[in-house]
């Protein structure tokens, strides 16, 4: 089911204190009937951004057991207004991890509690603010692409079309997606794709793969895929669907410390320097992962893993197979949305960082905290901020700087 107007309305009148009892039932059934968990998802973050005080805190494994009710018995038959206070060191943000019905039920007895609070609430407590100048957008589709001669295409601001040749090889901007023509090639060039802090974008390579970048990520691949092999190398984080050539294996150096070797598949690596490991995903076909040290002629060597779908290799000081990691956390990201399922408050708030381009400035004594759930990405950093105070946590913008008191 397609977000659209009806829905928005709904949740505005629910926001402004104005819905019916009628109105109520309507979007409980919107919700209830969504197949997608679009409108969950929507629901979710206009409630983040919009309620204005702190609710009752939400407790995940009081409202967990309610979902096993309702997934058992198909309905709700009761939940209490004033859930227990959750713990002081977990804090779960968003409902998404509940199976749809359930989640589409516990949203809406909360919502009905935030309703009938701000029906009663004289005083309300006071809006987070961010000033104009302080105001934070969240990132978005862009790039900058660095051809063989050092020039520098800005591809935020590009229109669709051609927007350079090199050697025969045509490259095309269309609707925020890079695509190269070799048809014509008559030598490869190197070119660099990089999407600073706050941008993703999506290129397909000469030989139909396609690969999407992750903010603070890049990729270096040649316009024209020539000899017995295709490479690349990339730095921060990549999901990559490879084109099937079994005659031309394809292969990935990761920040000089790895290689994926692969003849047709999709996986995920995330390499960021400041995550301390590198941690390459098997979503469908197989990899295999090598740790290389050394340099050729100098005790160079390697250590290989291969991977089956579904698994992970973690590479340290060790390289380590990780059996039964989270996809749908692993690729919360391309999917466009922050999953915060059991991640520190540094993990988190690196997510934060890269994503809206800002730095985040810690206490003296870091809080241990995990926190839980999913956001969509395009929350604002005001709607990020709200869900964020609701754990315990104080949070203050100074230019680009988030500031924890």
């Amino acid at each position: 089911m397609e977000l659209n107007t009806r829905l928005h309305y709904l949740l505005d009148q629910l926001s402004s204190q104005s819905a019916t009892i009628a109105e109520m039932d309507e979007l409980k059934l919107l919700l209830e009937q969504d197949d997608t968990d679009q409108s969950i998802g929507y629901a979710e973050d206009q409630l983040v951004m919009n309620t204005p005080f702190d609710p009752v805190p939400f407790n995940r494994e009081k409202w967990m057991q309610v979902a096993d009710m309702i997934i058992n018995a198909d309905k709700v038959s009761a939940v209490n207004n004033e859930p227990t206070v959750l713990q002081t060191r977990k804090f779960f943000i968003g409902w998404r991890g509940i199976r749809r019905i359930a989640a589409a039920a516990i949203l809406l007895a909360v919502l009905s509690t935030f309703y009938w609070l701000m029906n009663r609430h004289s005083a309300r407590p006071t809006i987070v603010k961010v000033s104009a100048e302080n105001k934070v957008e969240p990132g978005r589709s862009g790039a900058k692409l660095t051809l063989a001669d050092g020039s520098i295409l800005v591809l935020d601001s590009a229109g669709n079309g051609v927007v350079a040749q090199q050697k025969g090889t045509s490259v095309l901007l269309h609707n925020g997606s890079l695509r190269y023509d070799a048809a014509l090639a008559s030598q490869a060039a190197l070119n660099t794709l990089e999407t600073p802090r706050g941008r993703q974008f999506h290129v397909q390579l000469p030989d139909g793969t396609r690969v999407w970048l992750n903010s603070g990520s890049s990729i270096t691949y040649p316009t024209f895929f020539t000899g017995p092999e295709r490479r690349v190398s990339m730095k921060g984080e990549a999901y990559f669907d490879v084109a099937k050539n079994a005659a031309k294996p394809f292969r990935v150096s990761v920040t000089d410390e790895a290689e994926v070797n692969v003849l047709g598949t999709q996986f995920n690596v995330n390499a960021y320097k400041d995550d301390g490991s590198i941690n390459t995903t098997l979503i469908e076909g197989a990899v295999e992962l090598q740790k290389i040290t050394g340099k050729p002629g100098e005790n160079f060597s390697k250590h290989a893993l291969k991977l089956k779908p579904g698994q992970q290799a973690k590479l340290t000081d060790e390289l380590q197979l990780v059996s039964n990691p989270d996809i749908s956390k692993v690729l919360a990201w391309k999917n466009g949305l922050f999953n915060f399922e059991g991640a520190t408050l540094i993990e988190a708030m690196k997510q934060l960082e890269r994503w809206y381009d800002i730095e985040v400035i810690y206490p003296a004594k870091i809080p241990d905290f995990t926190f839980f759930g999913e956001l969509s990405q395009s929350t604002s950093m005001e709607g990020m901020i709200r869900a964020l105070e609701k754990s315990g946590l104080h949070f203050r913008m100074d230019g680009r700087k988030l500031i924890i008191e």
